[in-house]
């Protein structure tokens, strides 16, 4: 009887570090994807025929009506790794991504500490400055009229 015991304890053994090794890989089919910018961003992969979208850090102003744009921030996604090597073979170009703007990491947890290191990062496109508003918030400003003409 114990030589049975003991072979159910190694297989259960067996069982527990396969299912590790499963978890462990669908983990890293997946990348947590950082977005700073107020829209999300749609991508398309294999000539359009798919569609990526990528939240922006106001997705929870979605299909209101009335809101205040968020400062800073990013808003986040979770999508297959493949499809963000896709992104970045494709778009990995454009300014988004040489000034961190976009960025994706495999552990949520890494994508969020950096997004907390790159909380001051800008996108342009944040509320104007307000009179009377928090000064000591960053806002965009608004461009001259001398250089709009």
């Amino acid at each position: 009887m114990a030589k049975k015991s003991k072979k159910a304890a190694e297989a259960a053994k067996q069982e527990e570090q396969k299912v590790k090794a499963e978890r462990k890989a669908a983990v890293a089919d997946t990348v947590t994807v950082a977005l700073c910018h107020p829209q999300g961003i749609c991508f398309l992969l294999n000539d359009g025929k798919k569609r990526v979208t990528i939240n922006g850090n106001a997705v929870d102003l979605r299909h209101k009506e009335m809101g205040i744009l968020p400062q800073g921030g990013f808003g986040l996604t979770e999508i297959p790794a493949a499809d963000w090597e896709a992104i970045k073979k494709t778009y990995g170009s454009m300014e988004i991504f040489k000034n961190g703007l976009i960025f994706a990491h495999e552990r949520a947890s890494d994508t969020d500490a950096e997004a907390a290191e790159k909380k001051e990062l800008r996108h342009g496109r944040e509320p104007v400055k307000v009179e009377g508003g928090d000064k000591e918030t960053p806002h965009t400003e608004p461009a001259s009229v001398a250089a709009m003409v």
